[in-house]
């Protein structure tokens, strides 16, 4: 079966600075602006949307710095999208722990490592990423990263 894995077109233009505020930023908003910054590419409320989201993830946001990931990620720059998921994952943020795994099932940014990729997967899947459990159920069946057990995979 195949993977799945987040990948977003998304214009890329980060103006990075520091303002407090935005560290407690939701993943509502970080996507909001993420979104934003995709749909007007170049324009002033794109380059405002990435501009509170730059400054969110600077602060220590982590679901900002997720979505700073994704957005390197889709522009193939997965060793800066690695660097802002593992700030993220550090905090312990499931999209970015599942993010993670992903690369380094894909060995995009990474070297390819099964077993990074599934540990990253058991930290999301903790936490009820669905999207992780899959992957990690996946692995569990094909012995991936992780002993061949077909109970947990079905699990």
């Amino acid at each position: 079966m195949e993977r799945k894995s987040i990948l977003l077109s998304a214009a890329l233009a980060l103006l990075l600075g520091t303002h407090a505020a935005w560290a407690a930023m939701t993943d509502s908003q970080a996507h909001t602006l993420a979104v934003t910054a995709y749909k007007d590419p170049g324009s002033k409320k794109a380059a405002a949307a990435l501009n509170k989201l730059g400054n969110a993830a600077n602060d220590g946001a982590p679901t900002a710095q997720d979505w700073i990931g994704i957005l390197y990620s889709s522009h193939k720059d997965y060793a800066k999208a690695n660097y802002w998921y593992q700030k993220a994952a550090a905090q312990g943020f499931a999209g970015a722990q599942y993010n993670l795994g992903v690369d380094y099932d894909n060995g995009w940014g990474v070297p390819q490592d099964y077993a990074k990729a599934a540990y990253w997967y058991q930290k999301a899947a903790a936490q009820g990423n669905a999207d992780a459990q899959f992957n990690l159920g996946v692995d569990y069946r094909h012995g991936q990263g992780v002993p061949q057990d077909y109970a947990k995979a079905n699990y």
